[in-house]
């Protein structure tokens, strides 16, 4: 179909043909006859990525539709920015207004969302599984420590922190690379305050664990919270605790914590005691040990030992501070009393005659109390453990008494007993009756303190030697004469004798006299 129109004054008319076209001028000298575009435009291959060039040629102006994904849609030549197929049309005009459409593909392989699924954390010597999906192709996997190198899941085993590159290729050989990234966490280090860890025996010890985000304690003894950062430990007995600490990372360590117990034991600063004045006495603090004070230091060699040596002025109650361990300290006394020694008085010397006796008497003038006495020589003496013995001495004799009081207190003296002889001690009868009746048999010197009769010599009337002894003991009826001369009985008569007595002292007497024999 053709129309016509008037074109001006010169009633032209214009052709159109039915696609629009001025296909004619008709002019009432001429008729113009035009052709539509000869238009070409690209149809490019599928591309793995946006930015497709198009182009079209053959006409002078172009529209393309749909052009919300086009970088011009009114150009010759564009940028086509789709995901997956696309058709495109475009339409050109000539300058006379001639038009024609043309039509093209356009394949963008979308970009795959590839997803890779694993832990980005890892602890020490642990495997990673990564899995991956998000198209169908190849996966080509490379790192460090891999099961596999083409697989969709593989397994990671890393000692260090590590990225992992992972390429896929899809059906229409488009690729694209993704990036895992595996850290290796180190394990927590376990700090415990306090450490060493030291309870009081019956008290509780707070301890506090840092370096972890979780904890867990073993054995559940005695402890508030087994699953607390600050649990509480009641002090019973030693045991090691063992925390498992776990990171934010689910890294985990362990660590041990031996609990010591401070124990409390009895203490003392021993036993009360006497000395005597002027003397020094140890003193022993016990229990404890790890230190001691004394409060009241005055006569002690140290107030920070556990036994100084005490030697007070007067009686003095001493008090000591026993620290034991880091918990506990005890307070202790102790008495030392302080005894005079005793003042001893002793019975004046004196002089006796050889062969008697002398009481020794000893006296406490300070009434301190006595335990013992003890005399030397005691060869003399009635005793030598008693305070009044009865000295028999055998010559000058100086004894010396030594008393100890029951705190031991000791003081010593001495007296002197002088000896000397005297003729009144030696007794000689004048009779004897030697009839073998077991009374006055025999004639013999007796005394006191003699040490022998030097000679005894008996003569008859007419001046004959009838009994003659030296050197014989005195008091002693056998050394003496029985009454006999060479064996026979003699008659009543008397006699005359000639006798030497020598004293204890070494004094020597000289007697004479008469006996007479009664029958």
């Amino acid at each position: 179909m053709v129309n016509y129109t008037s074109a001006g004054n010169y009633n032209p008319y214009v052709v159109i043909d039915s696609s629009g076209c001025q296909v004619a001028i008709h002019t009432p000298d001429s008729i113009h006859i035009y052709a539509i575009p000869a238009m070409t435009v690209t149809h490019p291959a599928p591309s793995c990525v946006p930015g497709v060039p198009l182009s079209v040629t053959g006409a002078d102006h172009y529209r393309w539709i749909p052009d919300s994904i086009l970088s011009c849609d009114t150009c010759g030549t564009t940028i086509a920015n789709p995901y997956g197929g696309f058709t495109y049309s475009v339409t050109g005009v000539n300058i006379h207004m001639c038009r024609d459409t043309l039509t093209t593909y356009v394949f963008v392989d979308p970009r795959r969302n590839i997803v890779m699924d694993g832990k980005h954390n890892v602890c020490p010597g642990e495997c990673d599984t990564i899995a991956a999906s998000g198209i169908t192709g190849n996966y080509v996997w490379t790192g460090p420590g891999l099961s596999c190198s083409i697989c969709e899941d593989v397994i990671a085993c890393t000692p260090a922190s590590a990225v992992y590159t992972l390429v896929t290729t899809d059906s229409f050989n488009c690729s694209d690379t993704n990036f895992f990234t595996i850290d290796v966490r180190p394990i927590p280090t376990i700090f415990i305050s306090p450490e060493p860890a030291v309870a009081c025996v019956n008290d509780s010890l707070s301890l506090l664990a840092q370096g972890a985000a979780t904890y867990v304690w073993r054995p559940n003894i005695n402890i508030s919270c087994d699953t607390c950062d600050r649990p509480s430990i009641l002090g019973v007995t030693n045991l090691v605790y063992t925390v498992m600490a776990t990171s934010i990372y689910g890294c985990k360590n362990t660590k041990e914590i031996p609990l010591t117990v401070l124990q409390h034991t009895d203490a003392g600063a021993g036993t009360d005691t006497t000395i005597c004045y002027g003397q020094s006495v140890p003193l022993f603090a016990w229990g404890g040990g790890d230190g001691y004070q004394w409060v009241n230091p005055a006569g002690l060699s140290s107030a920070t030992i556990r036994n100084p040596i005490a030697k007070p002025d007067s009686t003095t109650i001493y008090e000591v501070i026993i620290k034991e361990n880091a918990c506990f300290k005890d307070t202790a006394f102790v008495r030392v009393g302080i005894e005079s020694f005793p003042r001893l008085g002793v019975s004046p010397g004196a002089a006796i005659i050889a062969g008697n006796q002398v009481q020794l008497r000893t006296g406490i003038e300070n009434h301190v109390p006595i335990a013992s006495y003890r005399w030397t020589p005691a060869n003399t003496l009635s005793c030598d453990d008693c305070p009044n013995p009865l000295a028999t001495p055998t010559a000058n004799t100086t004894y010396s008494v030594t008393v100890t009081s029951v705190h031991g207190c000791i003081t010593d003296t001495f007296v002197t007993i002088n000896m000397f002889c005297d003729r009144s001690e030696v007794f000689i009868p004048n009779t004897f009756t030697p009839n073998n009746d077991g009374l006055n048999d025999a004639f013999f010197v007796s005394g006191k303190g003699l040490n022998s009769i030097v000679r005894m010599s008996i003569y008859n009337r007419w001046g004959q030697l009838v009994f003659k002894l030296e050197h014989i003991a005195p008091n002693d009826p056998s050394a003496g004469w029985d009454g006999t001369f060479k064996g026979s009985t003699l008659q009543p008569d008397a006699f005359i004798y000639l006798i030497d007595v020598e004293c204890e002292l070494g004094a020597v007497y000289h007697f004479q006299g008469d006996i007479s024999i009664v029958r």
